[in-house]
């Protein structure tokens, strides 16, 4: 369907493949590389407002219900 499962980002030369896992209402939860190891980890009040936010090495700008993240 339409759900994101990832995301491509360039970073110098390279770029960077993260895998984003999302929760019943189609919002980002947990990002990981492609090895499998967790670069973000987010959470939500309800209506959208970030409870927890946890950047590692990754970062995407659609979050809650996936709507875009404006910081």
């Amino acid at each position: 369907g339409n759900q994101r499962i990832g995301q491509v980002k360039s970073q110098d030369t390279a770029n960077a493949i993260s895998l984003i896992f999302s929760d019943h209402l189609g919002s980002s939860s947990i990002m990981t590389d492609i090895n499998g190891n967790i670069t973000a980890t987010y959470d939500y009040y309800p209506y959208g407002g970030s409870r927890i936010e946890e950047e590692v090495a990754g970062e995407t700008n659609r979050r809650f219900t996936q709507h875009h993240f404006l910081s």
